[in-house]
């Protein structure tokens, strides 16, 4: 029997028993079926078991579509994904958007709800200080209409 006609389930399983990111990724381009089972999991697997690197790479390279999937991924997980970890891996995101000025990517993040502007990185900089130093306005203005929208409530 071709693995390819098994139900969507037991794929499922089979890419929930994957041990690495790889595996997951090889899964993803065997063909267009596997391709959105395994990259669900792929996305739950990164949250849980990476430290969020695909939320990190999507924040530095501007990749709307993998923060989104990286959302979906961590809201579909429930309260499992609301830790320290997630509020972790969202300042280092922020901190990577505003040094590299990827403004929709900043959109997508602050539309979480969860993510506190004026947080500080281990080195004591704020995302603003971040922005303003790589010379992104666009993100600096952002950041200063939503410290404005806030101080206002």
């Amino acid at each position: 029997m071709s693995l390819l006609k098994l139900p969507n389930e037991l794929l499922f399983q089979i890419i929930n028993n994957l041990g690495s990111t790889q595996d997951i990724t090889s899964c993803c381009q065997v063909n267009t079926r596997l391709n959105p089972v395994a990259k669900k999991h792929l996305y739950r697997y990164d949250v849980l078991q990476c430290g969020s690197s695909a939320l990190s790479w999507a924040a530095a390279k501007g990749r709307e579509e993998t923060v989104m999937k990286w959302l979906d991924a961590v809201s579909s997980l429930g309260e499992r994904a609301h830790s320290e970890v997630l509020a972790s891996a969202i300042l280092n995101a922020w901190r990577l958007v505003a040094q590299h000025g990827h403004v929709t990517v900043a959109l997508l993040l602050l539309d979480t709800g969860k993510v506190d502007i004026d947080s500080n990185d281990l080195g004591g900089q704020t995302p603003l200080l971040w922005a303003a130093n790589n010379r992104h306005f666009e993100v600096v203005r952002l950041l200063n209409i939503d410290s404005e929208d806030i101080d206002s409530e």
